[in-house]
């Protein structure tokens, strides 16, 4: 007599079953939530439902849980799902997007040195690479190795058949006896009945395709984070061809800081020299000037990280002199670069005062800062023969700027700042601003003044119009949106907007 399947036989069989189910779970519950655009407290709870899982794996004793420091990864995931429930920027909202599923990522994280904090950019490049191509196809071999099919079925077939069938002989009449009773005790519930029984093909495709897409995932990031298998990530060697010696170092770090050199030196006469000079020496005004670079300087910025980073780590190991040529070349192009990067800062704010700010340059300006930020750690590690420290601090200064920008609120700020720079030669920009989100709104309302008396009508119309309450039910429920709706509701400014 063949033996029946016990779960508990094998603990990956059984770990495996458990992650099934749970990702079963998760999918139904994605169905329920997050088909209801745009997301606000549904993506934060599915995203609380998915880490909560990790855990009751775990206190189950189903798979082992993530390790220390991936509690932290799970714990700062969640902080920043909840940005779906403050905020209403789609922008913002695609980068705390990506900081969330960095977050996730990192829950899996291996490293040789058995430290996240001493893990090299070549360990983080690995394991988030891995981590996003498990996370999306790691339910596969949790059903194809993850549990032995055939001995399943092949010990409980006969059971499990036979208990379904009497369970569904006994369950569906009774089921259907309450259900009448009931439908005729209530009107709404008989509706309500009726709506759920008769359901089309696409809507049950809908159900069935979001059901099966969110518990894939779930089963891939489940896999991945507690039993899947990870190899070491690759130690990339030096070829040999390749000689980036003391004179490499000072001819190539030679000539980048001549050239910063020549820049700085030219920023200073013109830029930071006042606006008579710009103009007086060149067809463009003070405004146009600090307008034209911008970007270029942010991207020669960022192009200056990875050169220092590859220039150190093609140094020879054990020469002492090269090193400390390598820190004092590189320590001046970083002196020189911050310079380079307070000029982007000074045209920015230029531009600001004559052109407005907008997302693009606001984005931009924060871009700048994180890379102010790490080029300061690069002093601090790199150039300090510390450069296994590096990427942590990178991830988490990352993390931090994003975590700033939810709390600064940029639309808002946006708004605000258009307003206090709107005067007669410069009028504020009420399109540009009521194609910002929600989190706009109350800012917009508290300058209405501000707007210009032939655009008032048709923004009190548009906010009215796209603000109006009732709208969405609980699973959209946000609060930047929530604000929205009751400052428009309580303006007094744009009650007779459309009167004057």
């Amino acid at each position: 007599m063949e033996a029946a399947y016990s779960p508990a036989a094998t603990g990956r069989i059984n770990g495996s079953l458990f992650i099934m189910f749970t990702a079963l779970g998760l999918g139904i519950a994605g169905d329920l939530l997050l088909r209801s655009w745009p997301w606000g407290v549904n993506g934060t709870l599915w995203l609380s439902a998915l880490c909560l899982a990790v855990y009751v794996l775990k206190w189950t004793g189903v798979a082992p849980g993530p390790r220390p420091w991936g509690s932290r990864w799970l714990a700062c995931a969640l902080a920043l799902s909840f940005s779906f429930v403050i905020r209403s920027s789609p922008a913002l909202l695609a980068l705390d997007g990506a900081a969330v599923a960095l977050c996730l990522g990192m829950v899996a994280f291996r490293t040789p040195s058995g430290s996240v904090r001493l893990a090299g950019i070549t360990d983080y490049a690995f394991n988030l690479a891995l981590s996003a191509i498990h996370s999306v196809a790691g339910a596969s071999p949790l059903l194809i190795r993850g549990v032995d099919w055939s001995a399943l079925i092949r010990g409980e077939r006969k059971q499990w058949t036979a208990a379904v069938g009497r369970g569904l002989l006994v369950g569906v009449p009774l089921a259907v006896v309450f259900a009448s009773l009931f439908a005729s005790a209530d009107v709404f519930f008989a509706d309500l009945l009726s709506d759920s029984i008769v359901f089309s093909p696409g809507e049950v495709a809908s159900h069935v395709g979001l059901v099966f897409f969110f518990a894939w995932l779930s089963a891939s990031y489940l896999w991945n984070a507690l039993l899947g298998e990870r190899r070491e990530p690759p130690n990339p060697r030096i070829p040999s061809w390749i000689k980036f010696d003391a004179i490499e170092t000072a001819v190539v770090f030679g000539l980048l800081n001549l050239l910063f050199l020549a820049f700085v030196l030219v920023q200073f006469r013109y830029l930071f020299g006042g606006a008579g000079r710009v103009e007086s020496s060149s067809t463009l005004t003070y405004a146009q000037y600090a307008r034209r670079g911008f970007f270029e300087l942010v991207a020669v910025a960022a192009l200056v990280a990875p050169v220092v980073l590859m220039a150190h780590w093609l140094l020879p190991r054990g020469r002492a002199g090269a090193a400390r040529l390598f820190g004092v070349l590189a320590g001046v192009l970083v002196v020189l670069l911050f310079v380079v990067m307070a000029s982007a800062l000074e045209r920015m704010r230029l531009y600001q005062e004559t052109f407005g700010l907008t997302e693009l340059r606001l984005y931009a300006t924060a871009l700048l800062l994180w890379l102010t930020m790490l080029f300061v750690w690069i002093v601090a590690t790199v150039l300090r023969g510390r450069r296994g420290r590096f990427a942590f601090g990178a991830v988490v200064s990352g993390l931090a700027v994003v975590a700033v920008l939810n709390l600064i609120n940029p639309d808002g700020l946006i708004v605000r700042r258009n307003a206090t720079a709107a005067n007669s030669d410069h009028q504020f920009d009420t399109p540009y601003a009521l194609g910002l989100s929600a989190d706009a709104v109350p800012s917009l309302l508290a300058a209405f003044d501000k707007v210009p008396p032939g655009d008032r009508c048709r923004a009190a119309t548009e906010l009215r119009g796209s603000y109006g309450r009732g709208r969405g039910g609980w699973r959209n429920w946000n609060l930047a949106r929530w604000r929205a709706e009751r400052a428009v509701a309580s303006s007094e400014a744009i009650v007779g907007a459309c009167e004057q």
